[in-house]
């Protein structure tokens, strides 16, 4: 095992983490930048210091629990910053985004009064976005899917995604 091989504060790349970090920032300012001077009307802020604040914030923490050490330590060593690391990129980091993002950007992706956003209105209605939330939790904590997410890398990679986006 890997974990006999390196010490838990053994500098690791991880440029699959770099990347879509790289991305989010690339994304984020493009909107910033590019985006939104075209769609909000002028004289208008196009973010807030609280949204950017908010941005650097889920960045930075995104960040921090995909990449080292606590990736490592998470994977290989201590399965309670692996929980850490669960916790943060469910319940921490996906708000934080969703605090930095614009109504004008929020309304381009949505798509007010399309096909997006009644199937949005319906996934966020409380009763069904629990039930989904509490459901996804349930099965990526399932023993098979605990065992599966241990043994294939890819497969512990979309269990991350599912619960950034649960």
């Amino acid at each position: 095992m890997i974990a006999d091989v390196v010490g838990p504060w053994d500098w690791q790349a991880h440029p699959e983490v770099w990347f879509l970090v790289a991305a989010v920032v690339v994304l984020g300012w493009w909107a910033a930048r590019v985006i939104g001077p075209k769609v909000v009307p002028a004289g208008t802020p196009v973010t807030t210091p609280f949204q950017r604040r908010a941005f650097v914030a889920a960045t930075i923490l995104l960040l921090v629990s995909a990449d080292w050490p606590m990736h490592d330590i998470a994977e290989d060593h201590l399965y309670s910053v692996h929980m850490l690391q669960h916790l943060l990129i469910t319940f921490i980091v996906p708000p934080l985004f969703l605090l930095a993002m614009p109504g004008w950007l929020a309304r381009l992706l949505i798509l007010e009064g399309g096909f997006g956003a009644r199937v949005l209105r319906r996934l966020t209605h409380p009763v069904v976005a629990g039930l989904i939330f509490n459901g996804l939790i349930a099965l990526t904590h399932w023993s098979s899917v605990v065992s599966w997410s241990a043994e294939f890398g890819a497969f512990h990679y979309g269990v991350h995604v599912v619960l950034f986006a649960a």
